[in-house]
């Protein structure tokens, strides 16, 4: 059964702040407290550390999925520390929190082992609305619940049997050892020119071709090419092997945060992409499919170059993407006007005139002058 209503506003307010007193919410209802089961086990997170690990995971799950359990999280505690996975199928993460376990009588257990299965986005949504130091997950017989300091929020139970997890515990102990800030540096270079389509062609990704003594890495959008080079003199994969990483998954590997010395191992096998470290481990599908041949268009030698300053030309450019709409850009801004990209050729000069004079007249403002009373504006008409 779905954990939240299929209507989304329903689903919403399963989270909604109703007031500032301790409450007990399930499917955006109050519960009373005789609805509550005896709890059996418990799980304690510090919040921070379980926040970070459910915005890394959301990236790996599905989005308006038909199967629940996609859009899910499992987590499986034990022995002092507990590992979240979430996989589409398509992108498989794995991510391991410290953690407390108790049992029914509310007594720290070595033993002990919870495995639970929850809907990825709404639990973020909830340990991202607390202000406490620690957050608390108790599984009852009925359902499961997350208790904070102003709220207590209820989930069905997925049955874990229903994960799937035929993409994890791959061992890559035989993969190329680096520190994994290398090959994250490599992919932001690169990650921008990637076609954003929804398809999974080759131009939808990254190519990585391995070559003596380092790997390159190459994007295109059929109208951008980027392309760097990662030197990695203790490589083991043969040369002219030639792969393509998914966006998706580049996206994901630059997300992970680590320390500027954490190691990681690196494997391509059996048409996937497996990374790992002593605490998050990554598997993503390769894309089928002949990259273009980027060589043929990027030229040999150069006969006119410039020197710039690379701090002004990106703070210019940052600029110049405002224009173009960019998602990324407008999240980043203080204020923007969003306008209608489909108006009518005739019509759009009524919506798109709107903003400019709202901006005109507070500009006026700020300057000091008195938008009524504008210069070489005549006031009297002069019929003959």
């Amino acid at each position: 059964p779905r954990s939240t209503p299929s209507n989304s506003s329903a689903a919403s307010d399963v989270y909604k702040r109703q007031n500032r007193k301790k409450g007990r919410y399930k499917m955006g209802k109050k519960v009373k407290s005789k609805e509550r089961s005896t709890s059996n086990m418990e799980v304690t997170f510090e919040r921070v550390a379980l926040l970070n690990a459910l915005k890394l995971m959301s990236l790996a799950v599905a989005k308006n999925s038909p199967k629940p359990v996609l859009e899910a999280v499992l987590l499986t505690a034990a022995g002092g520390e507990c590992t979240l996975r979430a996989t589409d199928l398509e992108v498989a993460l794995e991510v391991k929190v410290a953690c407390t376990i108790k049992s029914g009588d509310r007594v720290p257990r070595s033993g002990c082992r919870l495995a639970l299965v929850l809907p990825c986005e709404q639990l973020y949504q909830a340990v991202a609305r607390s202000d406490d130091d620690e957050v608390t997950i108790h599984k009852t017989d009925k359902y499961t619940e997350l208790v904070t300091a102003d709220g207590i929020y209820q989930f069905n139970i997925i049955d874990e049997k229903l994960f799937p997890d035929k993409m994890f515990g791959f061992n890559v102990s035989d993969g190329i050892k680096l520190k994994l800030a290398e090959p994250q540096a490599a992919i932001g270079k690169v990650l921008c020119a990637a076609s954003k389509g929804p398809t999974r062609c080759a131009l939808n990704g990254m190519l990585c071709e391995f070559v003596a003594g380092g790997i390159n890495f190459v994007a295109t959008n059929g109208r951008h090419l980027a392309k760097t080079i990662f030197r990695d003199k203790g490589s083991t994969v043969k040369s002219d092997t030639r792969c393509i990483i998914s966006r998706r998954t580049a996206n994901v590997l630059a997300q992970i945060e680590a320390d500027e010395d954490t190691i990681c191992r690196l494997e391509f096998a059996d048409s996937h992409i497996f990374l790992a470290t002593a605490k998050v481990y990554l598997a993503g599908l390769l894309l089928d499919g002949q990259f273009p041949k980027y060589s043929d268009v990027i030229p040999a030698s150069c006969e006119h170059s410039i020197t710039l300053n690379a701090a002004a030309v990106t703070k210019q450019v940052q600029r110049a993407k405002i224009l173009e709409g960019d998602e990324e850009v407008i999240s980043q801004s203080d204020d923007w006007v969003e306008m209608p990209k489909e108006a009518s050729t005739i019509l759009s000069p009524i919506p798109y005139i709107i903003p400019l004079q709202l901006f005109a007249y507070h500009m006026a403002v700020k300057r000091g002058l008195d938008p009524d009373k504008p210069r070489n504006l005549a006031k009297s008409i002069t019929v003959p």
